[in-house]
């Protein structure tokens, strides 16, 4: 079944961990969600065809682009870096780091917990004091749990 989100709908992410929010600035263009399953085959001599087993079901990961507009600069970039980067490990070793937290994400009536397993930024335009106004975060995501 098909929902249709309007323009007014925002998508969010919610850190599971903490309880914060964060709703997309713009809704994403689309959202591709892969499904699939795993099949062994199953060889002996002598078979005509081989046999074809289930195995598993697949891991759900899928790819979501936010776009971020800060201009004039607020330090948005800083701060989307900060909440979207507290998914992924840190980048410098610290005591008493534990596995990074699960995420709730929201895209209208589309919900799904989940975690992060790459974050890729692009940057796009800089105001003259070259802060980062105009940048995209694409996001691979990884369902845990059904």
């Amino acid at each position: 079944m098909s929902h249709r989100v309007s323009a007014r709908t925002k998508g969010l992410v919610k850190n599971n961990r903490t309880g914060e929010v964060r709703r997309f600035q713009f809704n994403p263009s689309g959202l591709t969600y892969p499904r699939g399953v795993s099949y062994a085959t199953i060889d002996a001599p002598g078979m005509a065809y081989p046999e074809t087993q289930f195995v598993k079901g697949n891991v759900r990961e899928f790819n979501v682009t936010l776009f971020f507009w800060d201009k004039p600069y607020s330090g948005l970039y800083e701060s989307s870096c900060n909440y979207y980067g507290a998914f992924l490990t840190p980048e410098r070793c610290t005591a008493g780091y534990t596995k990074p937290p699960e995420m709730t994400f929201v895209m209208g009536s589309w919900v799904r917990t989940c975690v992060l397993t790459n974050l890729e930024i692009a940057i796009h335009e800089y105001d003259t004091g070259l802060h980062p106004v105009h940048f995209e975060m694409i996001m691979t995501i990884r369902q845990v749990g059904v």
